[in-house]
């Protein structure tokens, strides 16, 4: 728990001093105001017949007065309710000073009402003024100035005219008053420093307090935090293991009717199913993967002037037969918009919010509109489906929260699109906004800042430059995982690679290390990630650049979503595929990686 210093010239602590010296704000006369009255009353029928009347009347008058300004000047202290820390401290100058006059006046009654004739009324006079600086000490403990000025000019006043008698019984009273001054001074010094910590500790437990309140209430909310995430991971692990299973299941009875079936077109027709299952297994990896990806940060932002006009040709491409099949109207019309984003991350973004208004629009049309704003370009995803209730408006944007899909029927989606979308806008800095009405349709609003430069230059794709062949290409592979090396064999020498297949990194030092230095040299390095004995693909990988002395493309495959395993595969810096890999992907992954390196970065 944090310590805290409260100093003596914090604005809550003067604020107290100050309130102290004022006195209760419910007292209309304060305490020691009426003491001095009292006092001065005492001290003017002491000296009855030995002092004039006239001086007697004038003193009592004059310290009358002086109280009464003493009883203005607080009231007008409480009815400021000031807390500033500069008005305090004129404040508390102004009750120093009225010490010290207070002081003053009980001190001139040690010249005004001395009576040189009457040894017993001074002994009064001394014994009197010696309670009111006392008194001065314990009423004004508060004042670090008005405390020992008042008590001083008390008694320091009437020593010297005790002194002006100039006889050993004067000065012997003078000495005695001036070591109960300095006594009373001491005294006064330890109580003011008491007072004072006491009001900082006062404080200091205060905050100690109020501190100990917040950490309560940040343990209180972390703990509901980490419930409800508990929860959300509770139900994201029950979705994710059904939706996981379905096509698993279809999969393995699949298999064993294709190794009891002869008939070819049946085995088609199988092999048609089966591609489906995988297909529904990979779009739920894939969507998987982008939340994990989220997760660990590793998700990459490049920001970028682009036309949006090539994204929008695509969206219209790929999901007109979608929309054609439920015989929905895709509408997405030309436009020369010219955005500032990321337009890899903005086009996953559209591709999902377009998925997810065609799947839960059963008839009518969907639109993507582009509307231009002054800061930018508004992009709108608008549907005529089934709209959400206001109560799930904000559960949808949940990982596999769906609205009227409790049987989890794949071909309504997996219940990740919608997450994505969200923590790709967060990622990508745009504005989100739904607007949704129940059996009227949904809309979906990106604010997309516009580009910075009125011409953008379209960014080409390496592969569609560079369609190198295949054939001959020299691939060494590593897997622990013997079905994975015999299929990825398989399709690799399809494509008439020369392929080595290896399982571990010991084999592949023996087989780098057996050959003459020249004698063959791969073109191309797969690993999985993950793999026997803690070794990680990362060191099969640069082991083998290591030994060639080469910096031969490097591609890493993996079933790895956790944080930490996406945030160490970045940082390695070799490309990342997950499994399942689709042919058609891993092929176009493999030109791409031949076409960015340069001859001179690999032996032929």
């Amino acid at each position: 728990m944090a310590t805290f210093s409260v100093s003596a010239n914090d604005p809550r602590v003067l604020l107290d001093q100050v309130r102290a010296a004022a006195g209760p704000a419910y007292e209309k006369i304060p305490s020691t105001v009426l003491a001095n009255l009292f006092a001065a009353g005492l001290m003017v029928f002491a000296m009855w017949g030995y002092i004039a009347s006239s001086v007697l009347w004038g003193w009592a008058t004059a310290m009358l007065i002086y109280q009464l300004v003493r009883v203005g000047f607080s009231r007008r202290f409480w009815h400021t309710h000031t807390t500033d820390a500069m008005q305090l401290d004129r404040w508390l100058t102004g009750f120093n000073t009225l010490a010290v006059g207070s002081g003053l006046m009980w001190g001139l009654t040690g010249l005004l009402l001395f009576a040189s004739d009457s040894v017993i009324h001074q002994a009064m006079l001394a014994i009197l003024l010696c309670a009111m600086a006392a008194g001065s000490i314990a009423a004004n403990a508060v004042l670090k100035v008005g405390m020992p000025g008042s008590a001083s000019v008390i008694l320091l006043l009437l020593m010297g005219r005790m002194a002006w008698e100039d006889n050993r019984a004067h000065w012997s009273m003078v000495m005695m008053l001036a070591v109960y001054l300095v006594f009373i001074l001491k005294w006064g010094h330890e109580l003011h420093n008491v007072v004072i910590e006491s009001l900082q500790r006062r404080h200091q437990n205060h905050d100690l307090v109020n501190q100990l309140q917040l950490q309560t209430e940040a343990a209180l909310d972390a703990q509901r935090q980490a419930e409800q995430a508990n929860q959300a991971k509770s139900k994201f692990l029950a979705a994710a293991s059904h939706d996981l299973r379905q096509p698993m299941a279809a999969l393995s009875l699949f298999a064993g009717v294709m190794t009891r079936e002869n008939r070819p077109e049946q085995l088609h027709k199988l092999a048609a199913h089966v591609g489906t299952s995988v297909s529904a297994l990979e779009s739920l990896f894939n969507g998987l993967l982008d939340v994990s990806k989220l997760d660990a940060g590793v998700t990459q932002v490049q920001l970028k002037d682009f036309d949006l006009q090539p994204l929008l040709a695509r969206l219209i491409n790929d999901f007109s037969p979608e929309a054609q099949q439920k015989r929905l109207t895709l509408s997405i019309p030309a436009s020369p918009a010219k955005l500032h984003s990321d337009p890899r991350l903005l086009e996953q973004v559209l591709r999902n919010l377009v998925s997810n208004a065609i799947r839960y629009t059963p008839g009518g049309q969907v639109e993507v509109k582009v509307q231009p704003l002054n800061s930018g370009w508004r992009l709108a995803v608008v549907d005529t489906g089934i709209g959400i209730a206001p109560e799930h408006q904000e559960k949808v944007f949940d990982e596999f929260f769906q609205v009227s899909n409790a049987e989890r029927d794949r071909s309504k989606g997996l219940g990740l699109g919608l997450s994505i979308v969200k923590r790709l806008s967060h990622l990508l800095n745009l504005h989100l906004e739904m607007h949704s009405t129940p059996s009227q349709g949904t809309t979906m609003y990106l604010h997309v800042p516009a580009a910075h430069r009125a011409q953008v230059t379209q960014s080409v794709r390496p592969w569609s430059e560079h369609r190198e062949r295949l054939p001959g290409l020299r691939v060494l592979m590593v897997d622990d995982e013997a079905p994975i090396r015999h299929a990825m064999g398989l399709l690799l020498n399809m494509w008439q690679c020369d392929v080595h297949m290896l399982e571990s990194l010991d084999k592949l030092i023996e087989m780098a290390t057996a050959q003459e230095p020249a004698a063959w040299v791969p073109d191309l390095l797969i690993s999985d990630y993950r793999l026997q004995n803690g070794v990680r693909g990362t060191e099969i990988l640069d082991w083998a650049q290591t030994h060639w002395n080469t910096r031969i493309p490097t591609l890493l495959l993996t079933g790895d979503t956790a944080p930490a395993a996406l945030r160490h595969i970045e940082e390695s810096g070799h490309r990342m595929v997950h499994k399942p890999v689709d042919p058609t992907q891993l092929h176009t992954i493999i030109l791409e990686l031949l076409a960015a390196s340069s001859p001179a970065d690999r032996l032929s």
